[in-house]
Formats: structure tokens, C-alpha cells, sequence
């Protein structure tokens, strides 16, 4: 975004937001007003920049209108229905859209597929364009949360500055309100089995140190990987085979630093060829492949090498256990690392 358009959008679309947080978080010099004005006026404000996200999806939806005419007057029963189809279902998580979901749905009919690929830049490039205005929407809401806590503090209204203190750090610890994590970081990844387990990442494989202090013969696999550069659009492909009734398969990609993590769920990644070669995968073979894992069966000291790694847990948006259909066959599993997969994470000090 060139520096006069982001001027504009600053002054147009941010300026009264901005405006109204300053304002309502001073009364004339005296003591600030509560905590959930000036929430609100932050939340009203961060909707607004939202909005452009709204007309995108409608602009969107319109193109699908136009496809949907359009084959319907030349008879194309099939490539009609796809059409309606996308177009329902795009309606229907109105408000909620997840890249993983919809890369995983891209259509092979190419006209659709041109639309479903040509949204998928412009929501890219949105979301660079707005980076700006949300940070400093961000910077001056905190701002005044500080004076709002100093406020509070100084007229002995402890349990509100408390409260002003936790929104703040509300901002640090939780998206869309946090920075927005990067699109590449160094770290490793970290995976648990019990049979054999191969990693790739862009049809390399990850060489990985293998924690487990147990028999070999009892092939589990508590490991880690050395360290890696990761970033969007990164393919990971995860192989294993297990002739174990409990063999599922858990990884995530964790920061060096702690800033951040990839958990790995079950709709984030896509059943392939068992034959599948990992070097040759690409994002249409993903895409394609629609079939999500079977969801993996543990043991208790599966699940204990899990925890020690200190990532969050399934039901907290951690990663999920997965498994072959089959044992001892080899299963090929890939997914693409998208923005909104990489998510932000604090190393508990105990680390």
C-alpha cells in the first residue's frame, strides 16, 4: 500500500475511530471512564476496517453470480451446480472463513477455480493493506489503556485497573488484537508416534533427534527436528506406517523462540496416494485430495510424550492425533502452511 493511500485510509476510514478512543477515554482532565466504553469504541473501530473485508466477499459472491449465468445459459448442468455450490457454502461461513478450508475445496473446473484463486490474492493483499491501520488502531487503543489504568489506580479503583491491566495484555496474548504472527520463523518440528514417521517440508526430508529412551523394539517416537526455516505456503507432508493398534501420529512446528507455533489438526491436512512421492506434491495434489486422516488412536505414553513438549492441547486449538487406516501401511498425509495456521505462542517459563 503506497504512503498516500495509507494517509487517506488512516484520515477516512481510521480518523473518527481514533478519534472516539482518544476522546471517550478523557473527560475534561478527570478521572478516564470505564473500561467497557473504551472497548467498545476500540471494537467499533477495528469492525470498520473489517468492513472491507465484507465488500470483498460480496464483490466475490457477484463474480459467482456472473459464472453461474453464464453456464447456465450455455446448459453446462455440471459446471453449474459446482458454481451454486461454492457460492452456498461460501454464504454460508459468511463471517468465518478459514484458508486451510478453502484451499482444501478449491474446484478443478477451471473457470471456478480462477475466481476461488483470484479471492484468494485479493484477501492476501487486504490483509497486507490493513496491517498498518489495525497496528496503529492497536497502538493508540492501548495508549489509552494506560492512561485509563493510571487513572483508575490513582482514584484507589484497584479491581478496574485490574481489569484495564488483563485487556491489556489481551492485546499481546490474542489475535486479531495482537500483532499478527509472521509469515516465516525459525524453529522445529515436533512429532510423536508409535511405528515409523517421516517428515518433509518442500519434498526435503526434516532430519529429527529422537527423544524416546525406551526399548527399540517398542518403536515409539517422541522427536524433534533440527532447526528449520518455515514459512506460508511451505509444503509439509508427514509419512508413517505402524503395526500397532495404537498408532497415531501428532506434530506441530514450534518457534525457536517461543513467539510462535503450527499446530496440526485434522482439517488442515489432506490423505494422499499411499505411492505418493513427497518430493513431487503440490498444492493442487492437496487441494484434490479431499479426504481428511483418520482421527489417531493413543496410548497413555503417547500422550505423556505429547505433553512434554508443553504445546497447547487438542481442545485448546492444539495440534490432533491422526493415523493410517491400516497398519503396517504406509499413509502419506500433506497440508500447506497458511497464515492463519501459524498462531501466536508464549513459552510458559517452566521451559
Amino acid at each position: 500500500m503506497n504512503r498516500s493511500f495509507f494517509r487517506w485510509f488512516l484520515m477516512v476510514v481510521c480518523g473518527g475511530a481514533l478519534a472516539a478512543i482518544s476522546g471517550l477515554a478523557q473527560d475534561g482532565g478527570r478521572t478516564p471512564v470505564d473500561l467497557a466504553g473504551l472497548k467498545a469504541s476500540f471494537e467499533g473501530a477495528l469492525a470498520k476496517l473489517d468492513e472491507r473485508y465484507v465488500q470483498l466477499d460480496q464483490s466475490y459472491l457477484q463474480a459467482l453470480a456472473r459464472l453461474l449465468e453464464a453456464e447456465t445459459q450455455a446448459a453446462n448442468l455440471e459446471a453449474a451446480v459446482m458454481v451454486k455450490k461454492e457460492a452456498e457454502a461460501f454464504t454460508a461461513s459468511a463471517g468465518k472463513f478459514k484458508e486451510a478450508v478453502f484451499r482444501r475445496n478449491l474446484s478443478k473446473y477451471e473457470p471456478l477455480n480462477r475466481l476461488q484463486t483470484k479471492y484468494l490474492e485479493a484477501r492476501s493483499a487486504l490483509t497486507r493493506e490493513l496491517e498498518r491501520p489495525k497496528s496503529e488502531l492497536v497502538r493508540r487503543y492501548d495508549q489509552e489503556l494506560d492512561k485509563l489504568q493510571v487513572g483508575l489506580t490513582q482514584a484507589g479503583n484497584l479491581p478496574e485497573a485490574l481489569a484495564v491491566r488483563e485487556e491489556r495484555q489481551r492485546l499481546i496474548d490474542a489475535p486479531p488484537f495482537g500483532q499478527p504472527p509472521p509469515a516465516s520463523f525459525s524453529g522445529k518440528a515436533k512429532f510423536v508416534t508409535k511405528g515409523e514417521v517421516e517428515v518433509f517440508i518442500n519434498g526435503d526430508p526434516l532430519s529429527y533427534r529422537d527423544l524416546y529412551e525406551g526399548r527399540e523394539e517398542d518403536l515409539r517416537v517422541t522427536a524433534e527436528s533440527r532447526p528449520e526455516d518455515f514459512k506460508v505456503g511451505d509444503i509439509l507432508v508427514v509419512r508413517s506406517r505402524s503395526r500397532t493398534t495404537f498408532r497415531g501420529v501428532i506434530i506441530a512446528l514450534e518457534a525457536l523462540d517461543g513467539s510462535v507455533y503450527v499446530p496440526i489438526r485434522l482439517t488442515h491436512l489432506s490423505r494422499l496416494r499411499d505411492e505418493a512421492n513427497p518430493k513431487q506434491v503440490t498444492t493442487e495434489m492437496i487441494a484434490s485430495a479431499k479426504s481428511e486422516p483418520t482421527k489417531g488412536a493413543t496410548d497413555g505414553e503417547m500422550l505423556a510424550a505429547w505433553a512434554s513438549f508443553g504445546l497447547p492441547a487438542a481442545d485448546k486449538g492444539g495440534s490432533e492425533w491422526f493415523q493410517p487406516d491400516q497398519a503396517n501401511v504406509w499413509n502419506t498425509w500433506a497440508t500447506v502452511i497458511t497464515d492463519e495456521m501459524i498462531l501466536p505462542w508464549k513459552v510458559p517459563a517452566e521451559k
